[in-house]
């Protein structure tokens, strides 16, 4: 230590072992720099006037910020925002505050969004078979299906969408269908919430969506959810759920979450329990037992035998922790909320109908609103 001490560079430090010295080597450095920064002064950028208007737009000034009501949808899951204009180019999203859905808050999926307008990969132009064709050849080509679809009533002929809740788009479907009944509509979407809708379907015949009222939860009990994340009306169930969340008050709610992964709703939960996303269904059908039990609810004997059987099923939550739950869910009755995220299979979703059915808080924390545009073969059909 006395010698290290001593020296403040250790052997071969302050010169290369190769014969260069350390003065040598920074000058060959100095100098590579400096020739690498006389050749970078030859590039130029392309030359770009920059012109007045010769007849200034409508409510437009220069270097200030004009704002556009606008939507953005995910699914059929729509959000009401503001686009912040700098000259006719969208510069900042912000919600909209008369919007029901954001009242003036958004997302990072919306900040996000207005990165895609200028995306120099962006579709720029009309493609055939991976190439670019002219807007003449886009014509023709249109008059050509024409003629097919009219000779075969669109036989052999498929369009593939994605999900959009636009009126002009179903009503534009609705004529090609009458036109061309043989005509073929596919639907796919990346992020959609098929497992939820065929669930409810399941058990109600009817194409609807969950709503749900965090605001008037006491017990919120979350099944793989990630309905503060990523999920439809994050926004909207962020500020309701928060709404309940302070603890200087006497009516704060209490939330229970089971998941696979860690996310932003499980890191909110009072009691967080890790759980593989098979085995939820086993947890849900273990509560679901004692609820029944305890109201006493008449089943037919094929659910109470689906009851005994899946409550008897493993698993890794202790019995206490489950009947502690199940007490709280009881507790509240109409004020507890049970909700499962879109990964969950359709089974998960038709029993968490059934639970809350059975609570009685349908039309309280739990509320179904009909599928936009459910009456189209297009919205029943699953990615």
């Amino acid at each position: 230590y006395d010698e290290i001490e001593k020296n403040e560079f250790f052997p071969g430090a302050t010169e290369l072992k190769d014969g260069v010295s350390r003065r040598d080597f920074i000058k060959i450095m100095g100098a590579s720099i400096a020739l690498a920064t006389a050749s970078g002064c030859s590039i130029r950028k392309p030359v770009q006037k920059i012109r007045p208007y010769a007849k200034m737009p409508e409510d437009v000034t220069v270097g200030e910020s004009l704002f556009y009501a606008t939507s953005f949808h995910k699914g059929d899951d729509v959000v009401g925002l503001l686009a912040e204009c700098y000259e006719g180019r969208p510069t900042k999203i912000e919600g909209n505050p008369l919007h029901p859905q954001s009242l003036s808050k958004s997302s990072h999926i919306h900040q996000a969004s207005v990165l895609s307008l200028y995306d120099p990969d962006r579709l720029r132009n009309s493609m055939k078979k991976s190439s670019v064709i002219e807007k003449k050849e886009v014509e023709f080509y249109f008059r050509d299906i024409n003629r097919k679809l009219a000779n075969s009533s669109g036989k052999k002929i498929g369009v593939f969408l994605e999900s959009k809740p636009s009126p002009t788009l179903h009503r534009l479907l609705k004529q090609l269908l009458f036109k061309y009944p043989n005509l073929k509509l596919y639907k796919y979407d990346s992020v959609n919430r098929d497992n939820i809708t065929q669930g409810l379907f399941s058990v109600t015949g009817e194409y609807i969506v969950p709503n749900y009222n965090f605001r008037k939860a006491d017990v919120v009990v979350s099944f793989d959810s990630d309905f503060l994340g990523t999920e439809i009306s994050s926004l909207k169930h962020t500020r309701d759920f928060v709404s309940r969340r302070d603890p200087d008050k006497s009516s704060m709610s209490r939330f229970y979450a089971f998941e696979s992964n860690f996310s932003i709703t499980g890191a909110k939960a009072d009691h967080r329990f890790k759980l593989k996303s098979s085995h939820i269904e086993v947890i849900l059908w273990k509560l679901a037992y004692r609820i029944f039990s305890h109201l006493n609810v008449p089943v037919s004997n094929e659910f109470k035998l689906g009851l005994k059987k899946g409550s008897s099923l493993p698993l890794d939550i202790p019995e206490s922790v489950v009947d502690s739950i199940s007490d709280d869910i009881l507790l509240a009755s109409r004020k507890a909320l049970l909700i499962a995220g879109p990964n969950q299979p359709p089974s998960v979703h038709a029993l968490i109908f059934v639970i809350n059915q059975v609570l009685k808080n349908h039309g309280n924390t739990v509320g179904y609103n009909v599928l936009p545009f459910s009456q189209s073969d297009i919205v029943k059909k699953t990615s």
